[in-house]
């Protein structure tokens, strides 16, 4: 819970763009009100959130990120590591 508020605080303290990677490669199970705090935190509603990426192809990732996608709106993209989402990061910076 309040690791979404401090990511929401630090986000709101930025000017740029930023963009976030939730590495759930190694995750097992994840808390059930996670996509709920995340939700009420507001980072995801930020003016300055850039692409939300969610590493991890397991059934774990899936579920985390479409119970946030349907609660919030907000699109997230899937990627198998983290190279693939920091390649990602690069080419929005540059575009």
């Amino acid at each position: 819970r309040e690791c979404f508020a401090e990511l929401n605080t630090m986000i709101a303290s930025k000017q740029h763009q930023v963009h976030c990677l939730f590495d759930v490669t190694q995750a097992t199970l994840i808390p059930a009100g996670a996509p709920v705090y995340a939700m009420r935190s507001g980072f995801m509603k930020r003016s300055n959130i850039g692409e939300i990426a969610v590493v991890g192809t397991g059934f774990v990732a899936q579920v985390l990120a479409e119970t946030a996608i349907k609660l919030t709106g907000t699109p997230m993209t899937f990627y198998a590591s983290r190279d693939e989402a920091m390649v990602s990061f690069s080419q929005t910076q540059l575009g």
